[in-house]
């Protein structure tokens, strides 16, 4: 589930920054990036990376710079 459909608790979203895809062997990889608060380092931001494949749902997760970000998703293997 996604958070904002999972928690009962109130919790601050971080703010969407940016939305984009990258392909990967024919996978369309939808991706958001987000501004964390409380971080002092401006290049590291959350990504949320969402794909299927194979009729099953993949969701990634990571605080970190996007080139690394986008690095982990372009060598992904799909077999």
């Amino acid at each position: 589930m996604n958070d904002t459909d999972s928690s009962f608790g109130q919790k601050e979203l971080d703010n969407l920054l940016n939305e984009y895809e990258i392909e990967n062997n024919g996978v369309q990889i939808k991706v958001e990036e987000f501004d964390v608060e409380g971080t002092d380092n401006t290049d590291t931001k959350r990504y949320i990376a969402e794909f299927k494949y194979k009729n099953n749902h993949y969701q990634l997760k990571g605080i970190m710079n996007k080139s690394e970000f986008d690095n982990i998703l372009k060598n992904l293997v799909f077999l």
